[in-house]
């Protein structure tokens, strides 16, 4: 899955997506991997397969997959899913200037603009 996009912000500027109740895939296997079972790492690796495979047909590059970069969350039954995020440095096919500033490389104090 995507992490869903809820909007932008002002102050401080950026983007919105939903929260994830149980941090990143990374810091999650750091604290939990001897009891994560089997079922649910094959379940996220399918999980983030359809994620990429989602952005390609959209026209997007990630350019960033990485542990750090899917954020795990429980559903309504408790059962942790895996969500893509981080697209900062993505590209994008279809839109014109195709990245996002990455915040490692924006001066905040000069105007937004695409790179």
């Amino acid at each position: 899955m995507v992490s869903r996009f809820l909007g932008a912000s002002e102050v401080p500027r950026g983007l919105l997506f939903v929260e994830a109740s149980a941090g990143n895939l990374q810091a999650y296997l750091d604290r939990n991997n001897e009891s994560t079972s089997i079922t649910c790492r094959m379940k996220w690796r399918t999980q983030a397969a359809e994620a990429t495979q989602y952005t390609h047909v959209k026209g997007v590059i990630h350019s960033d997959l990485r542990p750090e970069n899917y954020l795990l969350h429980a559903d309504a039954n408790g059962f942790l899913n895996l969500y893509l995020t981080d697209v900062g440095g993505s590209t994008c096919r279809e839109i014109d200037g195709g990245h996002l500033p990455d915040s490692g490389f924006f001066d905040p104090r000069k105007p937004w603009e695409s790179t």
